[in-house]
């Protein structure tokens, strides 16, 4: 199964990103999903170097199953809705972490528009609690 998480760094140890836009890294995960306990067989790291929709294409693309990030836009949940992948938040935790989470089905799912971020990150206000520097 292929996951793909926006990180903060190119290890499993980074930290999952605050934001989807503003990640720096993308690890796509593919984990066995045959396996007893969570099972890292490859990641595969792709630099943040063509914004956003580009890498949510990346990620329908290669069928990925889930995103794991911290917020979204709006118009980036649906475009992940509408393809049918499924949105996963980890504030705080790292890749690995929040991989783990997700495997034992204790990550918090982005379930409606309504609770992604809408908030100007180039200078305005946001309210999603983020840190957005």
């Amino acid at each position: 199964m292929l996951i793909a998480v926006s990180a903060d760094g190119r290890e499993t140890s980074s930290p999952v990103s605050g934001q989807f836009e503003n990640c720096r890294w993308l690890l796509i995960v593919d984990t066995d999903d045959n396996a007893a306990k969570l099972t890292v067989r490859s990641v595969e790291t792709l630099e943040n170097t063509a914004g956003a929709q580009a890498l949510a294409d990346t990620i329908i693309e290669r069928d990925c199953e889930a995103v794991i990030t911290g917020v979204m836009t709006p118009a980036l949940y649906n475009v992940f809705a509408n393809a049918c992948v499924t949105r996963y938040t980890a504030p705080g935790l790292s890749v690995m972490e929040a991989l783990e989470s997700m495997d034992r089905n204790t990550l918090a799912i982005l379930r409606d528009e309504d609770n992604v971020c809408q908030g100007d990150h180039s200078g305005g206000e946001c309210n999603c609690g983020e840190d957005h520097d």
